[in-house]
């Protein structure tokens, strides 16, 4: 699939200018801004090739999280966010931006959070049993 590609001229967190490349996969840069730390898509996708991604081909084609191995390192991986969470967090709310299919925000909510996703596709809405946002974020320039 070609995409309509953006370059990402300043951090979208604190608008530094200056990045390092982080890591590569493929085709893809991940930067990493030199002020806050933030790691990023550069360039990324146009806004409106968004939709294009994440339609119903995008959840049929993921690769299924069922050997026992893999279910271990997500709960491990589930549990250290959490814990990160809760050193830094007053409360027990919870919005995740780009919730996919909510695996995330169903292991938050089973350990007591009140959980909302926000995702872009219509497809994550359909299959998710919680709350959640359809749309897109609006971009800080």
């Amino acid at each position: 699939m070609d995409l309509i590609l953006e370059k990402v001229e300043q951090c979208p967190i604190c608008s530094n200018k200056t990045s390092n490349l982080y890591k590569r996969i493929d085709r893809w840069e991940i930067r990493q801004c030199l002020c806050c730390g933030l790691k990023r898509l550069d360039p990324r996708p146009a806004e409106l090739e968004l939709t294009k991604l994440y339609d119903k081909s995008y959840f049929q084609e993921r690769i299924p999280q069922e050997s026992k191995k893999a279910s271990r390192q997500m709960a491990r991986s589930f549990r250290r966010r959490l814990n990160i969470i809760l050193r830094y967090s007053k409360g027990r709310k919870l919005l995740d931006a780009g919730c996919g299919e909510g695996d995330w925000l169903k292991n938050a909510q089973a350990h007591g959070y009140d959980v909302t996703g926000f995702d872009i596709s219509e497809e994550a809405e359909k299959r998710l049993n919680l709350k959640l946002s359809q749309g897109q974020c609006v971009r800080r320039q």
